[in-house]
């Protein structure tokens, strides 16, 4: 019997927890000094902004958990069923890896959050090289360095190497590694892979030959596609678990009168579609004014909070600081 420990929250009720990973990661110190992070910088301007990167990951589990939950039947039916995507996971690792990668997202927040994660990089991007050598697989780095000049935040590069340092027993194999990794800083997985072209003198044989080629390429194609929609689900361009909570808690804790998220009407309105050929994450058309208002409130907060001019001097006047220390102590 799986037990569950209850975490009262404000915005959703009571999210529930196996104890196993309450014990195993929850209580732990790398966990509990999230406590003493605060979500925000917004005190300047709002003096009830005092929620913590502790709850907000909370959040993201629960939210993260629900998402999965929408589009589950349709990767069990991909996966296990239909045959149709060549996957090294079951859907319960899948599920396993991606929660866990909800809950730790933020575990390398510095002091000041985002303020301070500049601090993080140096001149030989040592950051950049533990994150590789902590993942340890050979396509991540690829896809990594592929980035080129648009590299994840620093924070999602050090909540990675924390978390696959200070859990490594929550991984069997850098495969599991790699997922976890892509879904925090929101990488999705390239494939270039290509089959062979047809030719006008082939013989019938080796058409047949190349025509299994196509399908099998297909196949592992379709397979990443479907990890890609997880990785999605957690850090992508427009809507996310992530995003999701913090425009919900940002505005409830601090009063700011933004736009209502139904975000149970949106995450469960979450599907698998095919859109030009490539399969994404969609939705159902009644969440429509949802991603309305969800758009609506990240864009209005970043507008008129997060751009205000006495956030903005709090942070320069701390960046400052920590910058000044650090010439003294280096």
């Amino acid at each position: 019997m799986v037990f569950k420990k209850q975490f009262k929250d404000p915005i959703y009720g009571y999210i529930e927890i196996d104890s196993q990973i309450v014990i195993g990661v929850i209580d732990t110190p790398a966990f509990q000094r999230l406590k003493d992070i605060r979500q925000t910088s917004y005190t300047p301007l709002y003096p009830a902004a005092y929620h913590n990167r502790y709850v907000h990951s909370l959040g993201v589990y629960h939210l993260g958990r629900i998402a999965f939950q929408a589009i589950r039947p349709q990767l069990i039916d991909m996966i296990d069923t239909r045959k149709e995507a060549s996957i090294n996971f079951t859907i319960e690792t899948l599920q396993r890896i991606f929660e866990l990668a909800c809950l730790l997202h933020d575990i390398g927040h510095a002091p000041f959050s985002h303020t301070g994660e500049a601090f993080f990089l140096d001149k030989a991007e040592t950051l950049y090289t533990q994150l590789k050598t902590s993942v340890g697989d050979k396509r991540f780095s690829e896809d990594f360095d592929a980035l080129g000049a648009k590299k994840p935040a620093p924070h999602e590069c050090m909540s990675c190497v924390v978390g696959l340092k200070t859990f490594s027993s929550y991984f069997d194999t850098s495969a599991e590694r790699d997922l976890f990794a892509r879904c925090i800083i929101g990488m999705g997985i390239r494939f270039s892979e290509k089959a062979p072209e047809y030719r006008v003198d082939m013989a019938s044989e080796d058409r047949r030959a190349i025509t299994q080629q196509h399908e099998e390429i297909r196949s592992r194609q379709k397979g990443v596609e479907l990890l890609n929609c997880v990785i999605s689900l957690l850090n992508s361009s427009i809507i996310d678990v992530d995003r999701l909570d913090y425009i919900i808690r940002d505005a409830y804790t601090i009063g700011f009168k933004n736009a209502q998220v139904d975000y149970m009407r949106l995450l469960n309105g979450m599907r698998i579609v095919e859109y030009n050929k490539v399969l994404c994450i969609g939705y159902r058309k009644s969440a429509l004014s949802v991603i309305e208002s969800a758009i609506y409130a990240h864009d209005a907060e970043k507008k008129w909070v997060q751009s205000h001019p006495a956030i903005l001097y709090e942070m320069e006047a701390l960046k400052n600081a920590m910058s000044s220390l650090t010439n003294i102590f280096a």
